[in-house]
C-alpha cells in the first residue's frame, strides 16, 4: 500500500465508523457541538492558542490573511493513526482521531493547559461558512513505522442542509449523509449531523500554506471569518493580557506573533518572569478534594504576578473573564473552569477544590508581601497550603494592596491574616512593617498619598464581612495608627485616627 493509499484509508475508516452511528447519538453529539460553538464566543483565539502551546516548540503565529484567521505552530507534528480501531481502541489514538470527535483528547491533565477536547470547536463560533481548515506536516503511525506526510482536511461545524453537502465527497457518502440528516430532522428540524463525522480531505495546499510550512510551522489552523471587526476586537483584548503563567506548565519559552492589519505585536513567554511567584500545593486535603471532584491532578500549582495597571484577572494559565480581587495582581492556579473557560466553578465538589486553590493563591500573595518587610517576623500568617519562605521581594508598590470587591475574597484574606472579631493587631503589624521598610528611603509626597489611599481601601475591604458596620473599620485604623507610632512613624499615623 502506498503512502497516498494509507492516507486515504485513514479518512475512509473514519467515515465508515460514523456511518454506523445511531440516531440518538447523532442528535446528542450534534447538540454538544452546537453548544460548544455558542459557549466559546469571544474565546476563539485563546482556545486555539491553548492547542498551539500544547504542541509548539517555540514559535506560534496568529495572523489575518485575506478573510481568514490563521493560527500556526512549530514543534510536535500532528499524528494520524492508521488502522485505528474506533470501536475498541487498543492502539494509540492519533490527533486526527481525537480532533474529529467530541469531548475527547490525547492530552493528560497536568501536562497541558486544556484537556477537555472541545476547545478547537470554538473556531466554529466565528467561522463564516461553518468550517475550519487544518493543514499539517503530519505523521502517520502504522504498526511497522512512522511516515512523515503533509495531510490537510476541512472540518464542518454541522451538516444541516442536504442541498449543501460538499460535492468533493463521493456519491455514496453524500447519499449516506443525506439519509442521516433526514432522520435527525424528522425529529428535530433545527438539528443536523456533526461535521467532525466526515472531515473533508484537502489534497492540495495553497502557496500561502506552503510558505508557512517553509518557515517551520507544522500545524496551521485556518478560520474563514465574515467580520474583521470581531477579529480586531479579539486582538485588542489579547494585547492587554500576558501569557507568562504558561511557563509554569511547559518550562520553556515561546514567542507568539500577532498580525492583523496595522495591529502587529509580539508576546513572549519566558522562564521565571520577573515579579511572578508560584508554589506547588502538596497537601493530602487537596488530593482528597481532587479525587472527590473527579480531577486527576495530584500537585496543583498556584501563582501570581504583579501588574503595572489595574487590569488584573484570574488565570488558568490563560486568562478567564473573572476580575482579580486585587486589580494590580493576576492570580493563576490549576482551576477547574467552566466549559467556555470564562469562569471558575465555585459550587459543589469542584467548587470546594477551586476554593482551596484560590486560598492558596492568597496565601502565596500575602507571604510574598510579608517577605518585603524587614521587621515582619512579628506578624503571623495562617498558612494551610503553602510554606512561608524568603521570596526576596523588593519591588513593592502600594497599588498591590488596592482592593476590588467584585469577587468575594475578604473571608480568605481575613482568615489568613488572623482577623477574627475585632482583632487587628497582627495585620496592623504586617502593614506597619511594610510601611517602615518602604519609607526608610526618601519618598515623594505622592507615595504617601498612595499609601494612605490603598491602605484605607485594604482596611475597608478586609476589616469585616459586614461592611455596613463602621466600628470594626474604625478599630482597625486605630490599631494601625498605634503600630505606626510604635514604629516611629507618628506623622503618617494621623491619617488613621
Amino acid at each position: 500500500m502506498t503512502q497516498s493509499d494509507i492516507e486515504k484509508k485513514i479518512f475512509i475508516d473514519h467515515y465508515q465508523y460514523y456511518q454506523e452511528t445511531g440516531l440518538e447519538t447523532i442528535k446528542q453529539q450534534a447538540g454538544q457541538v452546537e453548544q460548544v460553538s455558542s459557549d466559546y464566543v469571544g474565546r476563539v483565539i485563546y482556545e486555539l492558542l491553548q492547542n498551539a502551546f500544547d504542541k509548539a516548540d517555540k514559535n506560534i503565529l496568529v495572523k489575518v490573511h485575506g478573510s481568514s484567521l490563521f493560527i500556526a505552530n512549530d514543534g510536535v507534528k500532528f499524528k494520524y493513526t492508521a488502522d485505528y480501531n474506533y470501536k475498541s481502541g487498543g492502539t494509540e489514538r492519533g490527533d486526527f482521531q481525537s480532533l474529529c470527535s467530541i469531548s475527547t483528547s490525547t492530552k493528560k491533565a497536568g501536562s497541558s493547559i486544556g484537556n477537555k477536547g472541545v476547545g478547537f470547536k470554538s473556531a466554529f463560533s466565528i467561522a463564516k461558512d461553518g468550517y475550519v481548515n487544518v493543514y499539517t506536516q503530519g505523521q502517520i503511525l502504522t504498526d511497522e513505522t512512522t511516515i512523515d506526510q503533509t495531510i490537510s482536511f476541512r472540518i464542518y461545524d454541522v451538516f444541516k442542509n442536504s442541498d449543501n453537502i460538499p460535492t468533493e465527497f463521493d456519491r455514496n457518502l453524500q447519499n449516506i449523509l443525506r439519509k442521516q440528516i433526514a432522520k435527525v430532522q424528522a425529529e428535530q428540524k433545527n438539528r443536523g449531523v456533526p461535521g467532525y463525522y466526515y472531515p473533508l480531505h484537502i489534497e492540495k495546499e495553497s502557496v500561502f500554506i506552503e510558505d508557512l510550512f517553509e518557515q517551520g510551522f507544522v500545524t496551521i489552523i485556518e478560520v474563514p471569518f465574515s467580520s474583521i471587526l470581531i477579529i480586531e476586537t479579539l486582538f485588542q483584548e489579547i494585547n492587554k493580557v500576558h501569557f507568562n503563567f504558561v511557563s509554569l506548565k511547559y518550562q520553556k519559552e515561546f514567542e507568539i506573533r500577532f498580525e492583523c492589519g496595522n495591529q502587529t505585536f509580539t508576546k513572549t513567554v519566558v522562564d521565571q518572569p520577573k515579579n511572578q511567584y508560584y508554589a506547588t500545593l502538596q497537601n493530602d486535603d487537596i488530593r482528597t478534594l481532587a479525587i472527590e471532584a473527579g480531577i486527576s491532578l495530584e500537585n496543583p500549582k498556584v501563582a501570581f504576578s504583579f501588574r503595572t495597571d489595574d487590569e488584573g484577572y484570574l488565570y488558568n494559565y490563560l486568562p478567564t473573564a473573572i476580575k482579580s480581587p486585587f486589580p494590580y495582581v493576576d492570580f493563576n492556579a490549576d482551576f477547574h473552569t467552566t466549559v467556555d473557560r470564562k469562569s471558575i466553578n465555585f459550587d459543589l465538589k469542584i467548587g470546594e477544590y477551586n476554593k482551596v486553590l484560590l486560598r492558596g493563591c492568597f496565601e502565596l500573595y500575602l507571604s510574598v508581601l510579608k517577605s518585603y518587610a524587614t521587621s515582619a517576623d512579628r506578624s503571623q500568617l495562617k498558612l494551610h497550603y503553602i510554606t512561608q519562605k524568603d521570596y526576596k521581594f523588593t519591588d513593592f508598590n502600594w497599588n498591590f494592596l488596592k482592593v476590588n470587591n467584585g469577587l468575594n475574597s475578604s473571608h480568605y484574606i481575613m482568615d489568613i491574616l488572623g482577623i477574627t472579631g475585632w482583632e487587628f493587631q497582627n495585620t496592623s503589624i504586617l502593614l506597619g512593617s511594610i510601611a517602615k521598610t518602604y519609607f526608610e528611603e526618601e519618598r515623594a509626597a505622592t507615595e504617601y498619598d498612595s499609601f494612605y489611599e490603598n491602605v484605607q481601601l485594604f482596611i475597608h475591604g478586609n476589616a469585616t464581612t459586614s461592611p455596613q458596620y463602621n466600628e470594626p473599620i474604625r478599630q482597625f485604623k486605630s490599631t494601625l495608627a498605634n503600630i505606626l507610632i510604635a514604629f516611629a512613624f507618628p506623622a503618617i499615623s494621623t491619617q488613621f485616627r
